[in-house]
């Protein structure tokens, strides 16, 4: 995968004809296949949700499937491994793990990043707050909650919202420890129960911080872009980098780095996206 890759694309510096050293194409890389790995479970996952059914067989599955863009052999193959005992025995612990939450979803294989993507484009690109995605992600396509215990969380939101304590929005949520979410959490959760809670939040921050960063990608950069047409700028990390640039504190420390907008420090271990030509 990664010789194709290479084969389609050339990586250079930032706003120059430079190639990018070994070592910076080794930690590139490393950040593609994994991106790619990510992105092909979801695939998977997006595409099992749709078309398996453990009664029918695996042709009457692969026959239901008219995605054009799926391999039909290669659909057989992995439908073959999803009726598999150890396939059938690993969803069953899923299940049952799922089953003893509290407060369960019911997105299925959609991830939460997804949900808040398509909450903001339904609010006309007014992120969700916590609270709107708590209650999105427990409610069933038929209206109903999930269980009694969500119910009651989300009874006491629409009673938060309903006092006016907050409008319900990222652009006025000032701090997650007071936000609505926050108010209907009962105050002695601690101890063995929080990792549960925690993870959600995490899924929660990665979400809004996805939902923000597609705000000012379609947002900023065009607006960028029109007032420096000198300059390309062809996405939201070429943009943050020019930033950080013009924001050293002297031209003598502005020109120690050549290329600073594109090239990582060693203290940064090129944790942001890598930009390819």
């Amino acid at each position: 995968m990664w010789s194709t890759i290479e084969l389609k694309f050339q990586f250079q510096l930032f706003d120059s004809e430079e190639v990018i050293d070994e070592a910076t194409l080794k930690r590139v890389k490393k950040w593609v296949l994994s991106d790619m790995n990510t992105k092909w479970r979801q695939w998977k996952n997006e595409l099992k949700s749709q078309i398996f059914d453990e009664n029918q067989t695996v042709e009457q599955m692969v026959r239901n499937c008219k995605d054009s863009r799926v391999n039909k052999e290669q659909l057989k193959t992995l439908v073959e491994y999803w009726l598999s005992s150890k396939s059938m025995e690993q969803s069953a612990t899923n299940r049952l793990n799922r089953s003893k939450l509290d407060e369960p979803h019911c997105t299925g294989t959609r991830s939460f990043p997804r949900i808040v993507e398509d909450m903001t484009a339904e609010s006309s690109g007014i992120p969700p707050s916590r609270a709107d995605v708590y209650v999105r992600t427990r409610t069933r396509k038929d209206g109903s909650i999930v269980n009694s215990a969500a119910a009651v969380v989300v009874e006491r939101i629409q009673e938060k919202i309903n006092e006016g304590t907050s409008s319900g929005n990222l652009s006025q949520a000032t701090s997650w420890s007071n936000d609505v979410f926050a108010q209907t959490r009962p105050s002695q959760e601690s101890g063995p129960s929080q990792p549960v809670q925690n993870t959600e939040e995490v899924e929660g921050l990665k979400a809004k911080l996805a939902a923000f960063e597609k705000l000012l990608e379609t947002c900023l950069l065009p607006i960028y872009r029109q007032q420096r047409p000198d300059l390309h700028v062809p996405d939201m990390n070429a943009l943050l980098q020019i930033v950080d640039t013009q924001a050293a504190p002297d031209a003598g420390s502005a020109t120690a780095v050549v290329n600073s907008r594109s090239m990582p420090s060693e203290n940064q271990h090129n944790t942001d996206d890598p930009s390819t030509q």
